[in-house]
């Protein structure tokens, strides 16, 4: 592709450190394909399209995407809802280059595999993703707050905040303002519990404090 021969040709040039500066944010490695060039060029055009003609988020589809970018959404590309999520952590990556390992789980990938194994076996596969997940809560990478992101069908991503340690599972409602409830309650676990302090980022920081009026 153009872009990626100048990247190749011209890697200092500004305009190819701010097209690399924005493919951070629109690569998304915990889905498939997602580091692909056509999945990229995708989330790039439909974070263009949510912010068009000042609707911001007007056209949101927390299950779903564009109808008209790359001929409108399939599967193979992200949900906005997952977009949105990717957004939030590489923004903060960008003040803490350690939040999303530290502060965001995905389990979609594991929900998924179980939900494609046959009818027949649906429910021991269910049994074993329960034992799994609880499992999972008792090593120690799992003790801290987390964002988790699991699935509640095969092309809906659901949202929950986690502290295995402090006891506290908040699962917000499902559905289209879930991603933001889940956001909501991060910033106020921060701030309330954690003195606003979240790895390298204080939440009092202006952009932060912004990012929070946004989301709130």
């Amino acid at each position: 592709m153009i872009h990626s021969f100048l990247c190749a040709k011209y890697p200092t040039h500004p305009i190819v450190e701010q097209r690399k500066g924005l493919t951070k944010f629109a690569s998304l490695p915990m889905i498939n394909n997602g580091e692909s060039p056509i999945v990229i060029n995708y989330v790039l055009q439909r974070i263009t399209e949510l912010g068009e003609n000042g609707d911001y988020l007007g056209g949101y589809r927390w299950d779903g995407g564009s109808d008209k970018v790359a001929g409108g959404w399939t599967p193979q590309f992200p949900t906005d809802a997952q977009i949105l999520m990717h957004c939030f952590c590489a923004l903060l990556d960008e003040y803490d280059p350690g939040f999303s390992k530290t502060y965001f789980k995905d389990l979609s990938q594991a929900n998924s595999s179980s939900s494609s194994t046959s009818s027949s076996s649906a429910s021991a596969s269910s049994s074993s993703s329960s034992r799994a997940s609880k499992e999972e809560d008792k090593k120690e990478s799992w003790r801290g707050l987390k964002i988790v992101q699991t699935r509640t069908s095969p092309r809906a991503p659901y949202y929950k905040l986690a502290h295995p340690a402090a006891h506290i599972d908040w699962r917000p409602e499902p559905g289209r303002s879930n991603l933001f409830h889940t956001l909501v309650l991060f910033v106020f676990y921060v701030k309330k519990h954690l003195k606003g302090q979240v790895g390298l980022i204080q939440l009092s920081d202006y952009a932060i404090n912004r990012l929070g009026l946004v989301i709130s």
